[in-house]
């Protein structure tokens, strides 16, 4: 627990816990819809609509280099599946683990 702008807060250490305490009625807050949509369907949380949308999350991968090792079979395996469009969609946006 903590405070911000004079708000009580509450940290948790995923999304699917934020989820959780959401739908346990812990707090509000954003939630990708494409993530909770089963819990919503059951009516275990209510979408409220926001006075401004939420900007778009940019995402960034990095590695580290110049430390000997090189770009190993690893590095490049990881490349080869990020380039799959279907696999890099489900990474950045997750399933609905709800369902």
């Amino acid at each position: 627990y903590g405070t911000v702008g004079g708000q009580s807060t509450l940290a948790v250490p995923s999304m699917h816990a934020k989820t959780l305490a959401q739908r346990d009625g812990l707090g509000v807050g954003w939630l990708p819809k494409h993530r909770v949509t089963s819990l919503l369907a059951r009516g275990e949380l209510v979408e409220k609509r926001t006075t401004d949308p939420r900007e778009p999350n940019l995402l960034y991968v990095g590695w580290r280099s110049g430390d000997g090792l090189g770009e190993g079979r690893a590095l490049q395996w990881w490349l080869e599946q990020l380039r799959q469009p279907r696999l890099a969609k489900r990474l950045v946006q997750g399933v609905d683990s709800f369902a």
